[in-house]
């Protein structure tokens, strides 16, 4: 058998006349591998059968927990896009601008219903002063009214204590816009019932007063009232800014300082 074996090898070295003798073993020895194999197969089938509950709760917290953190970064990809945005119809806003401009971020809003202000993250390290005007992408959104080294607060236009001289851009009636604390209302008093004003007039800074530079939009009409018990009718206008919900503002250097 030794030497049997021996010219077995040799042939095979040497030769190529044991070729198809091999294949034909090989083939005829593949079922006797997967006998072999049998066990190992079986005790793996055995352990994922036992272990199929532990790991799909396993695995279901994994994929909870990459699914929750793709959706965090959604969100901030559709956060930032959309701040993106909102910037660039900042530095676009209103007509074209000849004044001194400063970015600035909302820091703070008032809790209280009765005073609407905000703080902003810019102060007089930055040149802000008080009764500096402020705009949002859309249209006047109030003036500086406290100023701290690096921080100060903004009365908005829709502070009962807030009054604007505007315009009516399609005549030129000179009115005052007053603040009623209403993110979506402001109200123009004392109007003549004989006034040319009608709904949808768009209104703007007249530059009266000094403190606001003209040209800049407030809002629009959305109601007026003519009360035959009042000699003066009830104007409501909405206003172009967002109140309630602006990020970023502009405030304007309208003079040195």
């Amino acid at each position: 058998m030794i030497l049997f074996s021996v010219l077995l090898l040799v042939l095979d070295t040497t030769t190529t006349a044991l070729q198809p003798f091999k294949s034909y073993l090989m083939d005829a020895a593949k079922p006797l591998y997967g006998l072999a194999d049998m066990p190992n197969r079986l005790l793996k089938f055995g352990g994922d059968r036992t272990m199929t509950k532990e790991g799909l709760v396993v695995k279901n917290a994994q994929l909870e927990a990459e699914g929750l953190v793709l959706r965090a970064k959604v969100q901030k990809l559709a956060a930032l896009t959309i701040e993106n945005v909102r910037l660039r119809e900042l530095l676009n806003a209103s007509a074209p601008i000849n004044e001194r401009l400063l970015l600035a971020e909302v820091i703070v809003v008032s809790p209280n219903p009765l005073l609407h202000y905000v703080m902003i993250d810019k102060g007089s390290e930055d040149g802000v002063y008080e009764g500096q005007p402020v705009v949002d992408a859309y249209g006047l959104f109030g003036q500086i009214m406290e100023v701290a080294s690096h921080s100060s607060r903004v009365l908005l236009i829709s502070d009962q204590r807030h009054a604007v001289p505007v315009q009516l851009d399609r005549t030129g009636a000179r009115l005052i816009a007053e603040g009623m604390n209403d993110f979506i209302e402001l109200s123009i008093p004392n109007v003549a019932l004989t006034s040319d004003i009608i709904k949808g007039d768009v209104l703007s800074t007249s530059g009266l007063g000094g403190i606001f530079p003209v040209g800049y939009p407030l809002g629009r009409v959305a109601e007026i009232t003519h009360d035959e018990g009042l000699p003066f009718s009830i104007i409501k206008v909405k206003p172009f800014a967002h109140l309630d919900r602006t990020r970023h503002v502009l405030l304007l250097f309208n003079r040195d300082g």
